[in-house]
């Protein structure tokens, strides 16, 4: 078992976060990972192909067409990962109590969580475009955006708002 050092970093005016750190120490959880094993599994996207479709829309519609750029945000997400069993018990942390608790989630700060984190995403954005049909719709680290047709709006009822269908659906696809 090992016991992560945590403290606290300032969030917002008068916010405090509770952090832990995967790098601290001599035998840091950061250091049981090596750095070929991870190397180049974690590629991030680009904003290259919105940009492409963007371009390709406009020759397609010509300048008059309204187009809705939308982004959807699903980094509360990421700390609901749940990590290997073995895992997890490295991920110790000891309250101000003496207590202990394991943390059974992604952290960031972890030199793998960001691959197993992006991961997830593209296996969601797989089923959006390829089960869903949802096409032209992007992931960038906890982000999912695309651009939608103005005239193609849809009543969202957790919001009680229209949103562009492709953001909808895409939200509505991956519960």
């Amino acid at each position: 078992m090992y016991s992560m050092p945590t403290h606290t970093v300032p969030k917002a005016e008068s916010a405090f976060q509770m952090v832990t750190n995967h790098s601290a120490r001599k035998n840091s959880l950061n250091s049981m990972i090596s750095q070929e094993e991870i190397e180049g599994c974690s590629p991030l996207d680009s904003l290259k192909p919105l940009g492409d479709t963007l371009l390709v829309l406009c020759d397609e519609y010509g300048s008059n067409e309204i187009l809705i750029l939308f982004k959807s945000d699903v980094q509360s997400a990421y700390c609901l990962t749940s990590m290997n069993f073995f895992w997890q018990l490295m991920q110790v942390v000891m309250m101000p109590n003496g207590d202990h608790h394991i943390d059974r989630c992604n952290v960031f700060g972890n030199k793998a969580s960001s691959g197993i984190w992006i991961g997830i995403m593209l296996l969601m954005t797989w089923i959006a475009v390829f089960i869903k049909f949802i096409h032209d719709i992007f992931q960038y680290s906890d982000d999912i955006f695309g651009v939608e047709h103005a005239c193609n709006m849809t009543w969202y009822e957790p919001y009680q708002a229209y949103f562009p269908f492709k953001a909808s659906a895409a939200s509505l696809s991956l519960r």
